[in-house]
């Protein structure tokens, strides 16, 4: 079976991990997606956010794939999800999530995307022990205009296509509802705009659009 990963050179990865991996190649030929525990640590305080980001007591494959992804997704832990050296793909299933969505490559949160439809396609597998430390601070993503795009425009595009992959609709609707929090996002808004007007109303622009249309859809399917 062919896979596809890739690994970040400013993350830190156990030497254990690819035997971990081929290990776990060799138990299922059903594996569409194989995900290594992951711990946080923010370099910028040394702080340890996450000791272990997803907790398993087991290393077993699972079956249901959709209802993983989407208990994680309600429980607002995209992150482990979307962290690009965690993941490891049967080829056949990412070159098809691409296939789906070609733009999820001009997305920043696009692995998102990959992740939750390589899930769909065979079983899946969470390790129990943590084999990657994700360096937070080391990229683009703690730039204020690079978090708003991201935000505003990649995640809720993802959250949309999932929605029609088969993801459940009311969970995506709520996800790209819960992205605006008044009270911190409004500063930050205006804080873009003062800096880059063009660019903040756009983001901005199109992140409510998809809202409505989410909102217009949900109210639709509810009257058939």
């Amino acid at each position: 079976m062919s896979i596809y990963g890739l690994w970040g050179d400013d993350d830190d990865i156990k030497k254990e991990a690819l035997a971990y991996v081929i290990e776990s190649l060799k138990a299922s030929n059903n594996l569409s997606l194989l995900n290594l525990n992951t711990r946080f640590r923010d370099v910028r305080t040394g702080e340890i956010t996450y000791e272990k980001y997803f907790e398993y007591s087991n290393n077993e494959l699972l079956d249901d794939g959709q209802r993983i992804i989407e208990k994680y997704l309600e429980q607002e832990k995209y992150a482990g999800l979307a962290f690009m050296t965690a993941q490891v793909y049967r080829t056949t299933a990412i070159k098809c999530a691409v296939q789906v969505w070609k733009n999820s490559l001009n997305n920043l949160e696009g692995q998102l995307f990959w992740t939750a439809f390589c899930a769909l396609q065979g079983r899946v597998k969470f390790s129990q022990e943590v084999f990657v430390t994700y360096n937070f601070g080391t990229n683009d993503i703690v730039k204020p205009k690079v978090w708003f795009r991201m935000r505003y425009r990649d995640l809720p595009k993802v959250y949309y296509k999932l929605m029609n992959v088969g993801y459940n609709k009311y969970l995506c609707r709520k996800l790209i509802a819960k992205q605006f929090k008044i009270k911190h996002d409004f500063r930050i808004l205006l804080g873009i705009i003062r800096r880059d007007p063009a660019f903040g109303v756009r983001t901005i622009a199109s992140y409510y659009k998809l809202l409505l249309t989410t909102a217009f859809q949900g109210a639709f399917s509810h009257q058939i």
